[in-house]
């Protein structure tokens, strides 16, 4: 098995028709999928997600192609008991930049693009229904002729054809569709007027017409919803779109349409009819399949079983059922404790290090920083002595006597020991646990923990393809250590973790856009991911958990608004709630950073608090500004939580 990486294909467009059907996990929520795309229906649908949400792997479960394979013999009876056919184009494959330029009239272009779809539509149902027809010559093919003595009234002019079988009417429909194809891909070279290209149908009259000819004369199709799923949307342009959003507005029985498109991809929602926009709810459904696997109870099964499914299909022996955490090691605070004592041998305990010259540049005496020390230290247990510095820093903040600080901590970490739920050391450790357990790793250069299958999938962020990605580069790392994933042994924490930061750097650099909104994308989210990272790590953190930021609303200009789209659409960050500040009518909203993401900064993937950036912080975060200026009010910011500490009247963080 070793030389089989079970996670390395996570592109649906890379799968062949089989594998899609091999590799398809539902999700356990009612009736799965089917109750989201829902392909009976005669609504449109317009699906949006992040790249790697599983868009173009449920389109194409859905299409005849795969309708085929799960049915075999029992295809026809199963298509009437479905009530549909998918029929699966992706835009993709369309070179749709190609029905643009050379000194032609938009229109003309705009039409040309029609007739191109109209026949590549009719060709994809066409040869669907001849494979229909093959496998069930009894049953379908003495209603072919019927279909075909209609075929010429799909055109506005003489065909010259007398169509006997759907084979010819194909073959016909691919010759004008090369017909076409020449005209627009030489016109550069010939110069000729792609407007002279004969346009033989209307709008509509194919890609209508040709399902209802079906429906009507073919008896065991009748009631079947023909649904045209048109995946990668956003390869099409402005004009494109409002074409096929007049077909979805326009839309005739037997026809609907389910279209694909990543967040960004819809660049319109206007229709020919007069410019006016497709209404959602009443003209077409959208969906975010992202957020409904993030947000959905069964995100966490549904990851799990296409992790079981992928192992299962490289040929590993594991069970439907399998426990996936026994197969991943996970952080062990005891052990962790262990490795600290031998670091600190060699480094000291850095932490400690750290206050004594942040107490001597204070002028203290020697004598009062060495009893300082003294109370606060707690060999035994490093988180504790850990949480008597965090304490310290907070009395030393407000003010108060340090010598006298360091008593009083002493103090409450014996009674926390000996069970007090009410001393200062339980409320810090119910709330800032894992912020300080990463504080002692990063302050003894060890990388901080997000192992175990859980938290790989919680990273994921709802998009099954990070996770895939994670898994690959895991799996790949355990190999190269000498380890055997998924058979004898626990994946190691350090795979784990480098599997994880080679996925996160992965990600920062594939989701970005081109160009300069790509730079400003890219400067953003380094740009926050340090601001939230210096603030988790101070000395004085104000809350726990912190990965969430908040803006004000009125604080959100064009430039800044266009780079939090972007940010939100290429899912380095998460939207998770529109809400008024406390005791105030400022309307505030709320994002996370993306889990796969976190590790780059050292940030948790569990969210608890939420930063409230100022205006002058949304400026030089978001903003075109120069790293001068940023530094500039981050370090103002930053001398509210490190000692020797300079109060100011910045806002701080507030409970989301």
């Amino acid at each position: 098995m070793s030389n089989i990486n079970p996670f390395n294909i996570t592109k649906a467009v890379d799968y062949s028709d089989e594998e899609i059907n091999k590799y398809w996990v539902d999700i356990p929520n009612g009736n799965g999928f089917i109750d989201i795309l829902k392909p009976s229906s005669p609504m449109p649908m317009v699906i949006l997600g992040g790249k790697g949400s599983g868009k173009t792997h449920i389109m194409r479960y859905f299409s005849f192609n795969l309708q085929k394979i799960r049915y075999g013999k029992d295809l026809l009876e199963n298509i009437q008991k479905d009530k549909y056919i998918g029929i699966f184009l992706r835009c993709g494959g369309l070179n749709s930049s190609k029905f643009s330029g050379n000194n032609e009239k938009p229109e003309a272009w705009k039409n040309i693009f029609a007739y191109f779809l109209e026949l590549w539509f009719a060709q994809l149902l066409a040869s669907i229904i001849i494979e229909i027809i093959e496998a069930y010559p009894e049953q379908v093919k003495p209603y072919e002729k019927n279909v075909c003595l209609m075929l010429n009234d799909l055109f506005d002019t003489d065909t010259e054809q007398n169509f006997e079988s759907l084979e010819q009417f194909s073959s016909y429909l691919q010759k004008l569709h090369k017909e076409v194809d020449f005209e627009v891909n030489n016109s550069v070279i010939t110069g000729k007027k792609i407007s002279d290209i004969r346009i033989m149908t209307s709008p509509g009259k194919l890609i209508f017409g040709f399902p209802r000819l079906i429906e009507k004369q073919i008896p065991f199709l009748k009631d079947v919803q023909f649904i045209y799923l048109i995946d990668e949307f956003e390869n099409l342009t402005k004009h494109q779109q409002q074409y096929v959003n007049t077909l979805i507005r326009e839309r005739e029985t037997p026809v609907s349409f389910r279209v694909g498109s990543r967040w960004f991809g819809i660049k319109t929602v206007k229709t020919n009819s007069g410019d006016e926009e497709l209404k959602v709810g009443s003209e077409y459904e959208k969906y975010i399949i992202d957020d409904l696997l993030r947000t959905g109870e069964g995100y966490e099964t549904f990851a799990k079983e296409i992790c079981v499914s992928r192992l299962k299909q490289a040929g590993f022996k594991i069970a439907d059922n399998a426990d996936l955490n026994s197969f991943f090691e996970e952080f062990n605070l005891e052990s962790f404790f262990k490795k600290l004592q031998n670091k600190e041998r060699s480094i000291g305990k850095s932490y400690l290090v750290s206050l004594e010259k942040k107490l001597f540049s204070r002028k203290i005496p020697q004598k009062a920083i060495n009893k300082i020390l003294e109370n606060l230290k707690l060999d035994v247990n490093p988180l504790l002595e850990r949480t008597n510095v965090f304490l310290f820093y907070r009395h030393w903040k407000d003010g108060d006597d340090l010598e006298q600080a360091s008593i009083d901590i002493a103090k409450s970490c014996q009674n926390y020991v000996a069970g007090d739920k009410t001393s200062p050391h339980y409320k810090v450790l119910d709330k800032f646990r894992n912020d300080l357990i990463d504080q002692l790793h990063r302050e003894s250069r060890e990388p901080i923990s997000y192992s175990g299958i859980e938290k790989l999938i919680k990273m994921s962020s709802g998009i099954p393809r990070h996770l895939l990605i994670m898994l690959k580069h895991i799996y790949r790392w355990s190999i190269y250590n000498g380890e055997q994933p998924f058979e004898n042994a626990n994946i190691s924490e350090n795979a784990q973790q480098k599997g994880i930061v080679d996925a996160s750097s992965w990600f920062l650099e594939d989701a970005r856009a081109s160009g300069e909104d790509g730079k400003l994308m890219s400067s953003s989210i380094k740009r926050l991911g340090q601001y939230l990272q210096e603030i988790r790590f101070s000395d004085t953190p104000s809350e726990c958990s912190l990965s969430s930021f908040s803006i004000k609303l009125i604080d959100i200009d064009e430039t800044i608004n266009r780079t939090l789209e972007y940010l939100e659409q290429y899912s380095y960050l998460i939207r998770i709630k529109t809400a008024r500040e406390k005791n105030s009518s400022v309307q505030r909203v709320g994002y996370q950073i993306n889990g796969i993401l976190a590790p780059l900064w050292e940030l948790p993937i569990y969210r608890r608090g939420i930063l409230h950036l100022t205006t002058d912080e949304v400026g030089v975060i978001f903003g075109k500004t120069s790293d001068q200026e940023y530094n500039k009010i981050k370090n103002s910011r930053m001398a509210n939580y490190n000692a020797p500490f300079k109060i100011s009247n910045n806002p701080t963080l507030f409970e989301s």
